[in-house]
């Protein structure tokens, strides 16, 4: 999929995150340096096809950059939640038999002093904050580009690549399998499917869930496979301190928000049970666009064409507002298992209240006669 990028789009933006106070771009041709250079670090340390690296880090560059790598060298990923305990992480490892485990910072690390004692598999530990990807690639140097294209090509679609563990809220995290083929199948077919938005070079996509979850995961790949550019958010916290600026608080404004609360939630509900709003309800929604409804898409950054929600069931009556306000919010369904999406529901999808969408690409859904989900 990088290779593809690069050679495709290889000078032009691929990934932007922030470096302290600075927005740094990297291109697909710089990125795809970067993979091999810290792939070539992982063969020099002795990774070998198969074998598994616990990674524990927030969505950022990094994670992009040390999962593509060791993806390329044929290596297995099992993903730690950034906010897993010390008990979990070393679950994981024990679970994966991996042999390295890489932390984002010293936080982190603390939380892993002692596992290589207590986990037979595990030989070493790599802080990425502490310069240990730099690390990696110094170790590379004498590995050749024939060498390491030689891994490449050994990788087939059929291969393990990754062991995505469920977040362990209601048990102990639960690993799922996945191939290369699994993640490269959901990244190839969505761009033919959704051209308009996908296929548009001026447009961009902002990646803040955890990639350690499968959703995230496979949006980056999504992307990459595509014409977009991804903007790396700072984490979950920047999102919701820009948000503040459309809390409506108490008083006047708060009984204005309230009303074009009602008024976008009575305008989708028209539009679900009838397929159009009558003339009364539409005149109510678009005389509160101007003083509310617009001010909350300029705070998503005025432009947002597709926001999809996963997960738990996204409440109907929300997501009735944000539709209703013309914030484009689309829900979907899915697994670990599936990849993330298996139902979905693309641009231009009639509103009906409740429904996550069509099949996903490739997928064939029914509900068998006890009311199961039956994917295939």
């Amino acid at each position: 999929l990088y290779a593809d990028r690069a050679e495709r789009m290889g000078d032009e933006p691929l990934y932007t995150y922030k470096s302290g106070n600075d927005w740094v771009t990297v291109t697909a041709n710089e990125f795809l340096a970067d993979v091999r250079a810290v792939a070539k670090g992982l063969i020099h340390y002795g990774l070998k096809k198969g074998d598994a690296v616990a990674f524990m880090c927030r969505t950022s560059y990094d994670w992009d950059l040390t999962d593509a790598a060791i993806m390329a060298c044929g290596g297995v990923l099992a993903t730690v939640y950034d906010t897993d305990s010390a008990e979990q992480i070393r679950n994981i490892v024990n679970n994966s038999d991996a042999r390295l485990l890489i932390v984002q910072d010293t936080d982190m690390r603390k939380k892993a002093d002692g596992a290589v004692e207590e986990c037979p598999s595990l030989e070493h530990i790599i802080t990425i904050e502490t310069g240990g990807l730099d690390e990696i690639k110094a170790y590379g140097t004498t590995v050749s580009d024939e060498e390491l294209d030689e891994r490449i090509d050994s990788v087939k679609k059929t291969d393990l690549c990754s062991i995505v563990y469920t977040s362990g809220s209601t048990a102990a995290p639960k690993g799922v399998e996945m191939t290369h083929e699994h993640y490269c199948q959901t990244a190839l077919n969505l761009p033919a499917y959704m051209p308009d938005l996908l296929h548009d070079k001026r447009n961009t996509i902002l990646l803040f869930l955890p990639q350690a979850h499968s959703f995230a995961r496979a949006i980056n790949y999504i992307v990459v496979s595509s014409n977009v550019r991804i903007y790396i958010a700072t984490g979950i916290k920047t999102l919701i301190s820009d948000l503040q600026v459309a809390k409506a608080g108490h008083g006047p404004k708060g009984v204005v928000f309230a009303s074009a609360v009602v008024a976008a939630q009575n305008y989708m509900k028209e539009v679900s049970a009838n397929g159009k709003a009558g003339a009364l309800t539409r005149t109510r929604r678009a005389a509160f666009d101007p003083i509310v409804y617009s001010s909350l898409r300029e705070v998503l950054g005025g432009r947002a064409k597709w926001i999809v929600a996963g997960g738990a069931p996204l409440d109907p009556e929300l997501l009735a507002f944000f539709r209703g306000a013309g914030v484009p919010v689309y829900e979907g369904y899915g697994l670990t298992e599936t990849t993330a999406p298996c139902a979905f529901s693309p641009l231009g999808t009639p509103f009906h209240a409740g429904s996550v969408g069509i099949a996903f690409p490739g997928f064939s859904l029914r509900i068998a006669e006890d009311g199961e989900i039956q994917v295939k």
